[in-house]
């Protein structure tokens, strides 16, 4: 009797244990925004942007080239006033983190910035202290700690076609976003926006000083086009233990619900994992670009893809393609950052890890050559 006793004690002991894990991996497969409590410690960003004939980029607006690999980040930083860093003091401050915090945007862009909203969760299912985190109320904070990553970068169209005509821009073949290790959730939750200040560009030629460049600043009217790569991959931990049962499969493609910028501070988010969108909840348009393997490092299967074929990258209206003006300078701002609302942004992101992304921007070839007949 003693010794059956004892036995249920035992069975009763590992019972314990097989709940308590349970509980440990209820937590672990939160989705969307769990992220938060956790800093996503990056050991390096690195940025190669390319861009084909009949364009030039500049990271200040005076030096141009066809290429630049932005491999040490403080190239986007350029003189230090306290604790804020500026390229320019009296223009756009480049933020550059040492860790990436989710946060997500439905697109919304003020004065030629993208908004963004970031919180905290609790009980799992409730996002609460919510905050607008977009540079213009964030200019005080140490630049290290800003959420995201975005700089200016600067086109010089020297095309020729018809005058007040906007030039297509596509995202071309080889572009991608990865991680220098596979599985870790980085690269499937990352997102990459572009928004040109076309408005206030029209009329800077392409002979204008680096100052009257660097000056040229957005509007509530610019356009903006937000590229999701690996928008149909998803990490093995995310397939084996999503708990509303979104993704499936490996390659299953999800439309993310991001947070409405007009929730305020003050407003809660019942459940973050809610499939419809609402007043707090709104689908938004992202650019998913077919893709092939890349084919380098483990894992290349999910993580090392890349745009397959120049595509055109369509503003968040889904409609109508993103682009420059001709014969013209124009200043767009780009933006990396962690989706808090992607199903596969989730407590177990790595840290530790190298971001990595090929950015390639060329116009598309007419029949008869770059520029047409």
């Amino acid at each position: 009797m003693k010794k059956r006793s004892e036995e249920s004690r035992k069975r009763l002991k590992k019972l314990w244990i097989l709940l308590l894990l349970t509980c440990i991996l209820a937590v672990l497969s939160t989705y969307a925004w769990f992220s938060t409590q956790r800093a996503v410690e990056l050991t390096g960003l690195n940025v190669n942007v390319d861009v084909a004939e009949s364009m030039q980029i500049s990271l200040d607006g005076e030096n141009w080239t066809q290429s630049i690999a932005i491999t040490d980040m403080k190239q986007l930083l350029g003189t230090a006033s306290g604790d804020v860093y500026q390229a320019n003091p009296d223009e756009h401050t480049n933020y550059v983190p040492t860790e990436l915090v989710p946060v997500s945007t439905i697109g919304t862009v003020k004065t030629g910035i993208l908004q963004m909203v970031y919180g905290t969760i609790r009980d799992n299912k409730i996002l609460e202290n919510i905050q607008h985190c977009s540079e213009e109320n964030l200019d005080t904070a140490h630049n290290s700690e800003h959420p995201y990553l975005v700089f200016d970068l600067y086109l010089r169209n020297t095309s020729g076609t018809t005058p007040g005509t906007l030039d297509t821009i596509q995202l071309d073949a080889g572009s991608s976003v990865w991680a220098s290790t596979a599985g870790v959730g980085l690269p499937e939750s990352a997102r990459v926006a572009f928004v040109a200040y076309n408005t206030n560009s029209q009329n800077v030629g392409l002979t204008a000083d680096g100052t009257a460049i660097r000056a040229i600043q957005g509007t509530d009217g610019d356009p903006i086009a937000i590229w999701e790569p690996n928008f149909n991959n998803h990490t093995q931990y995310v397939v084996d233990n999503d708990p509303a049962n979104r993704i499936p499969k490996l390659n299953t493609v999800y439309n993310t619900l991001a947070i409405n910028d007009s929730v305020s501070a003050s407003s809660t988010i019942n459940d973050v994992t809610i499939t419809s969108a609402n007043d707090q909840l709104v689908e938004v348009f992202t650019n998913k670009i077919a893709e092939t393997n890349r084919g380098v490092g483990a894992g290349s299967d999910r993580q090392a893809k890349e745009t397959a074929a120049a595509s055109n990258l369509k503003l968040t209206d889904g409609s109508t393609d993103f682009g420059i003006y001709p014969n013209t300078i124009t200043k767009v701002r780009v933006y990396i950052w962690l989706e808090g609302q992607d199903p596969d942004c989730i407590d177990l992101a790595s840290t530790g890890e190298m971001l990595n992304a090929d950015i390639k921007l060329v116009k598309p070839v007419a029949a008869d050559g770059p520029d047409g007949p």
